[in-house]
């Protein structure tokens, strides 16, 4: 992912990642504003790997209380650094 000069790396964290099926990846956007351009790059065969910060939390900053994307079916873990994970309470 980059922002509209193409040039500057956005990062972004790999939730889920399935070839054949359904992928969930979540782009730190710097300033969203009206007109925005951000690029996805995909499908590029040379690339075998990930930058490291899109599975150890660290795309998103230790400012954040936490980050959580709700997807889970028990708890809510934390997708950042601080380990603030949530949990169930009374059912869904």
């Amino acid at each position: 992912f980059s922002d509209s000069d193409g040039q500057s790396e956005i990062s972004y964290e790999i939730e889920h990642w399935d070839t054949n099926g359904q992928s969930y990846v979540w782009v730190r956007v710097p300033q969203y504003t009206n007109g925005s351009v951000i690029w996805a790059y995909m499908g590029n065969k040379d690339e075998t790997t990930s930058p490291v910060y899109t599975t150890n939390g660290t795309t998103w900053s230790q400012d954040y209380i936490g980050v959580w994307h709700m997807q889970s079916d028990v708890a809510a873990p934390d997708s950042g650094t601080n380990g603030h994970d949530g949990a169930e309470i009374g059912g869904v």
